[in-house]
């Protein structure tokens, strides 16, 4: 193992060069340096407008369509279980006010999921994988 004397990346014994920055083992820079500020992968979208003189359309967070989804998967799910239970011989009920509730549901559903997975994401962006944990004996109390 050794570590980059530039970036600090700890880095295998077979690489020359460190994979992060570039710079070769014996703290050469490398040929080609990497960018400073490369594009981002996931720009944000563009506001477009769909009538001339109106407001532009804003980014939403997606809570919308995650309601929408959940709602649909628990219908579409009970759908299933519904014609598995009449192929099975039982007889089904099925009121609106019970397909809404089930909707709602559903969709509530949606957004919890969606909060769990933008956490994730949110928390897996604040990890630095080059950072190393500070070593007790460099930093004596």
């Amino acid at each position: 193992m050794w570590t980059c004397s530039k970036c600090k990346a700890t880095l295998e014994d077979p690489f020359d060069s460190c994979w992060f920055c570039g710079t070769k083992r014996d703290g050469t820079p490398p040929a080609h340096p990497p960018p400073a500020d490369p594009p981002p992968i996931n720009p944000p979208p563009t506001p477009t407008t769909d009538e001339p003189g109106s407001t532009p359309a804003t980014p939403t967070n997606g809570c919308g369509s995650a309601f929408v989804k959940g709602g649909c998967g628990c219908l579409v799910l009970f759908a299933i279980i519904g014609v598995l239970a009449v192929l099975a011989g039982a007889q089904v009920h099925v009121d609106v006010g019970g397909l809404i509730l089930l909707f709602i549901i559903g969709g509530l559903i949606g957004l919890v999921v969606l909060f769990i997975y933008n956490q994730g994401r949110k928390d897996a962006g604040t990890h630095d994988p080059h950072k190393k944990p500070e070593d007790e004996n460099e930093n004596p109390k």
